[in-house]
């Protein structure tokens, strides 16, 4: 039987921090209206054990499977095929996000039989960070991207048609990203209520998560979207559901130029980015472009 609501949690490593989203996503909800599956994927931590501990106390059916490498997309694909839910929603580890907010978003989603994805809106948590981390994030966050049709960066849904839109997810690096580009548009809802994302606190931690990013975004840029209904393969290239121009380095400058940001804060942005870019470019040569990137910063805190 199904439920309304499936969540798909890959956790790698993430003991610090399952509780605190488990806590988020199952407070206030009833049973029968939701069901978790955590995958923990190449655990070296007690990440497993504490989400079966939740599991144990909770109404909410709480699945927890675990496999034996670290892969995101794996765990993703292992997650989507336990769920059962009219609506899927993926919900990283390191997010807070509370179930309310997550009701709205699939009430909204299941108003339509169109292939749907949605987000909730983004709220970054800066506190603690170093002060050229919180003046990148002055900016990012003002991106056009960021602030109108945000889908990932943590957190989407999908409704029954938009879930087979998607098929059998490949071997990308930034699957939110890819997520997203599946989507026009006009197919991209923001729920009301907002999600939290926690900025990396040091200048390092975010150099390597965005060059992460910037990594996986290239490799999208060389592969084929999925194909809208009806058409084929090639018919709709990678650049179909690209960012919108006004995304990139030169719209920063141009925003700083019309004092819509800064000018100190696209000055730290501009150089931050390009030196992800830059550590991008040296793993790719090192052959370590898919090598597991994880913050821990930001579990360190939630853990302390």
């Amino acid at each position: 039987m199904s439920v309304p609501v499936s969540v798909v949690v890959p956790a790698h490593d993430e003991g610090p921090l399952v509780d605190r989203v488990l806590a988020g996503l199952l407070t206030g909800a009833a049973g029968g209206e939701l069901e978790v599956v955590v995958v923990a994927n190449g655990c070296s931590d007690d990440t497993a054990e504490r989400a079966r501990a939740v599991a144990d106390r909770s109404a909410p059916a709480v699945q927890v499977v675990e496999l034996p490498e670290p892969s995101k997309v794996a765990a993703l694909s292992a997650g989507l095929a336990r769920a059962t839910g009219e609506v899927v929603a993926v919900v990283d580890a390191d997010v807070v996000l509370d179930w309310p907010t997550l009701r709205a978003l699939t009430d909204l989603l299941r108003r339509t039989a169109e292939p749907r994805v949605g987000a909730p809106s983004l709220a970054v948590d800066t506190t603690g960070c170093s002060w050229p981390v919180r003046s990148y994030y002055r900016v990012w966050t003002q991106l056009p991207y960021v602030r109108s049709g945000m889908v990932g960066s943590g957190v989407f849904a999908l409704n029954a048609a938009g879930r087979a839109r998607l098929g059998e997810l490949p071997a990308v690096l930034n699957d939110d990203a890819w997520v997203r580009r599946s989507f026009a548009p006009d197919e991209r809802i923001t729920g009301p209520g907002s999600f939290t994302v926690f900025a990396a606190r040091s200048v390092g931690a975010l150099v390597r998560r965005r060059a992460r990013v910037d990594l996986g975004n290239r490799d999208l840029d060389r592969m084929s979207a999925p194909p809208a209904p009806g058409q084929p393969p090639s018919a709709q290239p990678a650049s179909a559901h690209r960012p919108a121009p006004g995304n990139g380095l030169r719209a920063v400058v141009a925003s700083a130029r019309r004092r819509e940001v800064a000018t100190s804060d696209a000055v730290v942005f501009l150089a931050l980015s390009l030196a992800a870019r830059a550590l991008g470019a040296w793993r790719r040569r090192r052959g370590s472009a898919g090598q597991w990137s994880q913050d821990r910063t930001t579990r360190g805190a939630a853990s302390g």
